[in-house]
């Protein structure tokens, strides 16, 4: 089932690629507008190469936000490990350039999709904090439960 899966996604990606060479590079926009359309293969791909391609570093903002909150709501439907780790990066670069307007973003969406971009923030927050800042490398450590241990 997987590899079906995968391969009707490698199939998507390069139609789209193929269908986007002459209108130039691939967008948020495009991504948005396929998913709308219930093509959500087709969606799945172009977010896969915005956020795995070269153009990564160089969209915006507010693209960064809008791609963030896309493979979020993919993420429902598809492949909710791979969908959520692409949200979480999206939102990670989009922090680091300006958390400022991620915030004027979030708070300019409806409520359930203002809970929904606070959540992926959250994790890219808790996946921040667990880094070491020298190395970069993870760094989990147990904390005691909070909730006393009550018995009889």
């Amino acid at each position: 089932f997987r590899m079906k899966n995968f391969i009707n996604v490698i199939f998507a990606a390069s139609i789209v690629l193929t269908s986007c060479e002459n209108q130039g590079d691939l967008s948020v926009a495009t991504a948005e507008d396929e998913y709308s359309s219930g093509r959500l293969q087709t969606a799945q791909a172009i977010c896969d190469s915005l956020v795995l391609g070269s153009r990564f570093s160089d969209l915006s903002v507010d693209e960064l936000c809008r791609l963030s909150l896309l493979t979020s709501r993919i993420a429902e439907q598809t492949d909710e490990d791979t969908n959520m780790a692409l949200a979480a990066k999206c939102m990670q670069a989009a922090m680091n350039r300006n958390a400022d307007s991620v915030m004027t973003f979030v708070h300019s969406l409806p409520a359930d999709e203002q809970s929904r971009t606070l959540f992926v923030r959250q994790i890219t927050q808790m996946i921040g904090n667990s880094c070491d800042p020298d190395t970069g490398e993870i760094v989990i450590t147990a904390e005691p439960d909070s909730f006393p241990n009550y018995t009889d």
